[in-house]
C-alpha cells in the first residue's frame, strides 16, 4: 500500500540524490584535475621563465666583464699613445735644436 509506495518513493528519492552527487563528484574531480594541469603548465612556464632570465643574467654579467676588460686595455692604449706623443715632441725639439744650432755654425 502507501506505505510501499512511500518506501519506493524514499528509494528512488536516494537514488536520484545519489547519483547527483556522483555526477557533481566528477564534474569536480574533473575540475581538480584541470586545475592541476593549468597549475603544472603555469609552473613550468615560471621555471622557463627563470631559466631565461638567469641566460640573461649571466649574458649581462660576461658582458660588462668584457667591456671592463676592454676598456681597461682602452686606458693603457691612451696611455701608450700618450706617451709616444710625448717622446715625438721631445724629438721634435730635439731635431728643431739641431737644426738650429747647424744653422747657427753655417752663420
Amino acid at each position: 500500500g502507501i506505505n510501499a509506495e512511500y518506501g519506493q518513493t524514499k528509494k528512488s528519492d536516494a537514488s536520484s540524490a545519489l547519483q547527483e552527487l556522483e555526477s557533481k563528484m566528477s564534474d569536480i574531480s574533473k575540475t581538480v584535475v584541470k586545475a592541476r594541469s593549468d597549475l603544472d603548465s603555469v609552473l613550468e612556464s615560471v621555471k622557463d621563465e627563470e631559466k631565461e632570465r638567469d641566460r640573461v643574467v649571466k649574458s649581462i654579467a660576461e658582458t660588462e666583464q668584457v667591456i671592463k676588460t676592454k676598456s681597461e686595455e682602452l686606458v693603457k692604449l691612451q696611455e701608450k699613445v700618450s706617451a709616444m706623443q710625448e717622446e715625438e715632441e721631445r724629438e721634435k725639439d730635439l731635431v728643431d735644436k739641431a737644426v738650429s744650432n747647424l744653422d747657427a755654425v753655417r752663420a
